[in-house]
């Protein structure tokens, strides 16, 4: 889970990583193939500096374990590859892409992105509301998606959104028999056992954070 924006080991890492101009090339325009769904040249853009900039950076202030190399290895090996299947998640992504790059940058694209984050925010609350009403059993897309939101409600400083996406994760992984049913190779049974059920976040007593 990420920390407060403005916390000293946040800021610290903003200071370290390279500008996100310097690592976005667009060179990878043709290189990813699979997606849910053809992307506009905004949206591969997005893609293209969520994949280079914020797996690499946007995520250092977060609760887990792996080294940041391992982390940022199964992100794009493992989370990656699965959220371009699914349209939600692509949503989803592009909603941190968004925030990541309105947050350290003031350029042109800035103003821009900044208000598509509030378009991709609202279409991840449709389908995820759509995704609860037509599942019995929650999905490991679905899972993901309101992990997200709860990830980006908390950087964004609403503690109460973020608290009531926790709660019904904690109700959907209930209703799947626990955080071992969930899937990715193990992956999101780690990314929502850091997040969610870790006792510092204040949603649950118990059980203890998952490894």
């Amino acid at each position: 889970m990420l920390l407060d924006p403005d916390d000293e080991e946040l800021l610290l890492i903003r200071n370290r990583a390279p500008s996100p101009i310097q690592l976005i090339g667009g060179a990878r325009g043709d290189a990813h193939h699979g997606f849910a769904r053809p992307l506009s040249n905004d949206e591969q853009y997005l893609f293209d500096f969520y994949f280079d900039y914020v797996i690499m950076y946007g995520y250092q202030a977060c609760h887990h374990k792996e080294d940041a190399t391992a982390f940022a290895a199964a992100m794009r090996t493992v989370w990656v590859p699965f959220a371009m299947t699914e349209p939600s998640l692509m949503a989803a992504i592009f909603h941190v892409a968004c925030r990541n790059y309105a947050s350290i940058t003031d350029n042109t694209n800035t103003t821009k992105f900044t208000l598509q984050k509030l378009q991709y925010r609202q279409m991840c609350l449709n389908m995820a509301m759509e995704a609860i009403a037509s599942e019995e059993i929650a999905t490991d897309a679905t899972i993901s998606l309101a992990l997200l939101m709860a990830s980006e409600s908390y950087f964004e400083g609403d503690v109460e959104a973020f608290c009531a996406h926790g709660r019904g994760i904690i109700k959907m992984v209930a209703g799947r028999g626990g955080l071992k049913s969930l899937g990715l190779y193990g992956f999101l049974r780690k990314l929502v056992g850091w997040s969610i059920y870790n006792p510092k976040n204040y949603i649950v007593l118990g059980p203890e954070e998952q490894d």
